[in-house]
């Protein structure tokens, strides 16, 4: 990769991009090259490029694997926990679980299964203030009309946004709901589509859920 090219991916500037690379060089993570320059206006001069070593790539791959892992496992085990719940939880029993969600929440754990576990709680809330879920325009426009799966993430924040602040009985329930509000884009950029596309998949399941009860 040529460091000016790590630099606009990363958002920094060129020069401490050259010096991250440099500090992955002395550690053996990375090795330089010099290429020449296409054609072009400043073709003939040769540029600055760093490849991982196998050892750079070995340490990448045992990173992310282990992570991928971990948060695969992470979703997989809190989808079902959060339908199990559902599947024995009735009305008046509603505002409890989603309390009990926020109180659990744990911002360090997979984007997935926070935001999970926090836009559950947030529709368990809605429906606990006597608003049908199938009956809230913006949720029914997001699911049914905007075709972007990011599009749609990001705009169900208006959802959570929405609720009135007596609708959580403690400082530190409101609390929880706004970090992750204020979270929310963020979380949702970190996920690629395919998993953008499961959460929705699974909001949908949830909202079936509640909407029969």
């Amino acid at each position: 990769m040529h460091y000016p090219d790590l630099a606009s991916e990363l958002g920094v500037s060129k020069w401490t991009a050259y010096d991250m690379m440099t500090i992955l060089e002395r550690k053996g993570m990375v090795t330089r090259e010099y290429a020449i320059r296409e054609a072009g206006a400043a073709s003939g001069r040769s540029q600055v490029l760093f490849r991982p070593t196998d050892r750079g790539t070995a340490m990448l791959t045992d990173l992310i694997g282990g992570r991928l892992r971990e948060d695969e496992q992470d979703w997989e085990e809190t989808k079902q926990r959060i339908l199990s719940v559902l599947e024995r939880t009735s009305a008046p029993e509603y505002q409890a679980v989603a309390e009990e969600l926020l109180h659990a929440l744990d911002s360090r754990r997979s984007p997935q299964a926070y935001w999970a576990e926090a836009m559950t709680a947030v529709l368990l809330t809605v429906k606990d203030v006597r608003r049908r879920v199938e009956e809230i325009p913006l949720l029914q426009d997001i699911l049914a009309r905007v075709r972007s799966p990011r599009a749609r993430l990001l705009a169900l924040a208006e959802v959570g946004a929405s609720l009135p602040a007596t609708a959580l009985s403690s400082v530190e329930l409101r609390q929880k709901l706004h970090d992750f509000l204020q979270r929310h884009e963020v979380l949702v950029e970190q996920m690629d589509a395919v998993k953008q596309r499961a959460l929705l998949c699974f909001l949908g399941t949830v909202t079936k859920r509640l909407g029969k009860r």
